[in-house]
């Protein structure tokens, strides 16, 4: 009886689960260019825009995020750093997907992001589309 309580409360409650992003990108004009793109995407939802790595800490601190969507140069700071404090031991919440977009692709950022656990990492001026169809794949699985 248990299971078709459950089966019933499920097909009749809304999934309303959405991919929780935090986009840390210090451009105004890519930052708008994103959130524009992905608006109609179902199952994401923008919970945060960082323009500095100390801004993007402090978001990260204050509430889960499903998927950090960070550039590696920042105007303070950078993208590395980061990621790296989700890593810290004192971090209050599971770890996000990371998903680096920048035009700093040089080997050294490639290995670093390797060594840090990135899970994806863009070209800005090369992998653009795909970067954005990697984003839609990650928050179907979030959506209805």
């Amino acid at each position: 009886m248990n299971i078709i309580m459950k089966e019933r409360r499920s097909s009749v409650e809304p999934h309303t689960k959405t991919m929780k992003v935090l986009l840390v990108e210090d451009s105004s004009l890519l930052r708008e260019t994103i959130m524009d793109i992905l608006s109609d995407c179902r199952g994401l939802s923008f919970k945060g825009v960082a323009l500095s790595q100390d801004e993007a800490i402090a978001q990260l601190y204050k509430q889960p995020f499903d998927l950090l969507l960070v550039d590696i140069e920042l105007a303070q700071g950078n993208g590395f750093e980061v990621i790296k404090a989700t890593q810290r031991p004192d971090y209050p919440f599971p770890r996000p997907t990371y998903l680096i977009l920048t035009n700093h692709t040089y080997p050294q950022y490639r290995q670093m992001a390797n060594e840090l656990g990135v899970d994806h990492f863009f070209d800005k001026s090369m992998d653009f589309d795909l970067a954005i169809e990697t984003i839609e794949a990650q928050a179907a699985r979030f959506a209805p």
